[in-house]
């Protein structure tokens, strides 16, 4: 039975996101950010404490662990130590995002992971569970003033280019509802096979584009087939805004 979804229990984990409610570069600062749903670890993450100890470092400063890793690998959770990895929703993401390719050099200091919930959470999510569905959208109406951070990261901002699924936008719209969050999106719906602009300013050079969930394994071939538009993507951008 698959376990709980709630908030984890890690005062750790707590604590990291309370400081940075981000992995990789602050929001703020990066100019490509990929926006996800939350940020899932395993309930015992803290048992292996060798591993437990880097993902710490790297949750204090994800740009210098991606700079300085000789694999150029851009998270813990692809380190072979990680035993839980194979089992795990945030692996098989970070493993997807490698394949993308982004050159380090370019990217490290660029890329920011930025999430709707502003608590690390644990156990599996089923939208079909009606219990599961009410902490997650209990969680996310929690999390108004770290999504109003988000917002303005992006928007108070020029050279910003931004990937959201489906899942993430159609989240996005209960904060529209509730707060008034979020409301410049197209939220009409639209398939994230072809990748499409749901938002544009030509003015401060920032696109949203919506994009398969590299998780998914429903479609697995079609996210595979889009990883070579999102390196190109991402690297035509910043290398016309350096």
């Amino acid at each position: 039975m698959p376990a709980e979804y709630r908030e984890h229990d890690s005062r750790r984990l707590k604590l990291a996101y309370k400081s940075r409610p981000f992995q990789g570069q602050n929001p703020k600062d990066a100019s490509a950010l990929f926006f996800g749903r939350d940020a899932n670890y395993s309930p015992d993450i803290e048992a292996d404490t060798e591993f437990f100890d880097i993902l710490m470092e790297y949750h204090n400063n994800g740009v210098e662990y991606w700079k300085s890793n000789k694999n150029d690998d851009h998270h813990p959770f692809l380190l072979d130590i990680y035993r839980n990895r194979e089992k795990s929703d945030g692996y098989l993401y970070h493993r997807t995002f490698r394949n993308i390719c982004l050159p380090k050099l370019l990217c490290a200091e660029q890329v920011s992971f930025v999430e709707l919930i502003s608590v690390p959470t644990t156990g599996k999510l089923d939208y079909k569970n009606k219990e599961s569905t009410t902490k997650f959208n209990q969680l996310l109406l929690n999390s108004k003033e770290h999504l109003d951070d988000i917002e303005k990261s992006i928007i108070g901002h020029n050279n910003k280019l931004v990937f959201m699924t489906n899942e993430v936008v159609n989240s996005l719209l209960l904060m529209k509802n509730n707060f008034r969050l979020f409301t410049w999106i197209n939220y009409n719906f639209i398939k994230a096979d072809d990748m499409p602009c749901i938002y544009r300013d030509d003015a401060s050079n920032i696109i949203v584009y919506k994009m398969l969930h590299l998780s998914s394994g429903f479609h697995r071939s079609k996210v595979e087939a889009q990883l070579p538009k999102i390196r190109n993507t991402v690297v035509d951008f910043l290398s016309n805004t350096k």
